[in-house]
């Protein structure tokens, strides 16, 4: 599954040893299965993110725990310690056990 992953990094590159702020927007429909379609009237299926787990270079930053309240296509943010440049990998699990992948290089001045 293929799900568009917006992301920023406040500052930009920052210095080593900062503390910096990772943003980014999930497209997702976070449908929490209490929703009726309006043309069927039937409810949505629940399809929501459960967790994100965040890694620089394999190493874990944060996992970020979901529940079906979450708007859609949500925003989310966090801060952490630039020690070192590399790539930050996000995994998204949902509901249902599937999951997919962000990747970015992290670029510190």
């Amino acid at each position: 599954m293929s799900v568009p992953v917006i992301v920023r990094v406040i500052p930009n590159k920052p210095k080593k040893g900062d503390v910096a702020k990772l943003m980014f927007l999930v497209k997702h429909p976070m449908d929490p299965g209490t929703i009726k379609d309006p043309k069927t009237g039937k409810l949505i299926p629940a399809n929501y993110i459960t967790t994100i787990d965040i890694s620089l270079n394999g190493k874990k930053i944060a996992t970020i725990y979901n529940g079906p309240g979450v708007s859609s296509n949500p925003i989310f943010g966090l801060d952490f310690k630039a020690e070192e440049a590399g790539t930050v990998k996000m995994v998204f699990t949902d509901n249902h056990g599937k999951s997919f992948e962000h990747d970015f290089n992290l670029e510190l001045s």
